[in-house]
């Protein structure tokens, strides 16, 4: 027998902050130029917040004093920054600290509700796109006013891609979107036979809304996941069957479905031909940071495209000119930026926060997080930048002391 402890003082503005966390983490009405506007406002509310209600800050205290050194660490890399390059993008630090603020704030306040709270926001997302996505498999564009170009979404639009339907939900595309609806498994991955148990039709729902995405990091990432969850996870024999099994299916599924081997097959080509030099495929995009990787691995290369790129400064014309599309790695991306010195803190306040997972769940999480970043800059936005500072905690038997449930929501 289990306590549920699932809804416990959830309140329905928990549920429109965090839908309003996933929204400015890539909804392109979030996403204009005016955008960091936000970030300064919420962080700005989110202080003042803070400063009054002081029973919140005497109730996190811990979790805040780790945030704000976190949060110390990351403006002395920047500091360093400068110091190397003599110079440095000050607006662009300011809204890479408000994202984490703000962001790693909102966690930390609804604490271990907001996995639930992320829950059911994601699957009111996934419920209303699939309303649209049926749509356009019925009509190719049933919306002709919100014509916006590839990509692009009115909160629940769903646009055609070239000669596919692909569903992109509430975000700038469908990678985006699936990466998002796994990161329900992430925030679950202490709890995932619990999470079928009790929430079966957001499940149902949720794996339908992944398979219209249509996304190769997204199918990637869920298959490999569930290999690895089978290998680390399950403790019967029985998984010495399954193992060859799913690999087997995943080997089919990939070589059955164009979309994925082709686009790999072709991507893996260009990356390859590119010699270093720059492509925006997913591996291209690896190989050509390793350079900026080795040129500054401790403190990166900073935010600004005057320091990221600054031995390929044409790459920002071609950019500017629409001439290439710009990189979609998130993980080689925020090593070239940030440097291992931020990464390396990333992982150790997540790993802090989380002390109860077990260390094949932290392992679990943290690939699944780097194989969600090989295809989407999901460290653009504050959700996955606050990410160290999400509490994962896990059910908690009838007859245990309730003092070690204390223990995790405090």
């Amino acid at each position: 027998m289990y306590k549920n402890i699932k809804y416990q003082g959830i309140k329905k503005t928990e549920y429109l902050v965090c839908l309003l966390l996933l929204f400015m983490s890539g909804n392109p009405i979030f996403r204009l130029d005016f955008a960091h506007y936000f970030n300064v406002l919420f962080a700005g509310i989110s202080i003042i917040y803070l400063s009054t209600h002081q029973s919140q800050v005497i109730r996190h205290k811990k979790d805040l004093n780790n945030l704000f050194f976190f949060l110390g660490i990351t403006i002395c890399i920047f500091i360093a920054q400068y110091f190397v390059f003599k110079w440095n993008t000050f607006p662009g630090i300011v809204n890479y600290l408000c994202m984490i603020l703000w962001g790693s704030i909102t966690l930390i306040i609804i604490g271990p509700n907001f996995k639930y709270a992320y829950l059911k926001n994601i699957t009111f997302i996934s419920i209303f796109s699939l309303f649209f996505w049926i749509l356009h498999l019925i009509d190719s564009n049933p919306f002709p006013m919100f014509d916006y170009g590839a990509g692009e979404t009115i909160l629940f639009y769903t646009r055609r891609y070239t000669e596919t339907v692909r569903n992109c939900g509430a975000f700038w595309e469908p990678g985006a979107f699936g990466c998002y609806i796994l990161f329900v498994p992430l925030f679950f991955i202490n709890e995932l036979n619990i999470l079928w148990k009790q929430y079966k039709k957001e499940c149902i729902i949720l794996l339908i809304a992944l398979l219209s995405t249509q996304s190769t990091t997204a199918y990637l990432s869920m298959g490999s996941f569930i290999i690895l969850y089978v290998i680390l996870k399950i403790k019967s024999r029985i998984k010495y069957i399954f193992i060859p099994l799913l690999v087997a299916i995943s080997i089919y599924a990939f070589n059955n479905l164009t979309f994925l081997s082709e686009k790999i097959s072709t991507q893996t080509e260009r990356a390859l031909a590119a010699e270093g030099e720059f492509d925006s495929s997913r591996l291209g995009t690896l190989l050509f940071d390793l350079h900026y990787i080795n040129k500054h691995p401790i403190i990166g290369n900073g935010l600004n495209e005057r320091t990221r790129y600054e031995d390929h400064l044409y790459l920002i014309q071609m950019w500017a000119d629409r001439d290439i599309h710009m990189a979609g790695n998130g993980f080689s991306d925020t090593l070239a930026r940030m440097g291992l010195i931020y990464c390396f803190f990333f992982v150790f306040f997540f790993k802090k926060n989380n002390m109860q997972l077990t260390v094949k769940e932290h392992i679990l999480f943290l690939l699944l997080f780097i194989m969600l970043l090989q295809g989407e800059p999901l460290m653009n936005y504050p959700l996955a930048l606050s990410l160290p500072f999400i509490k994962l905690i896990r059910y908690i038997p009838k007859d245990n002391n309730i003092k070690k449930l204390n223990k995790y929501n405090n």
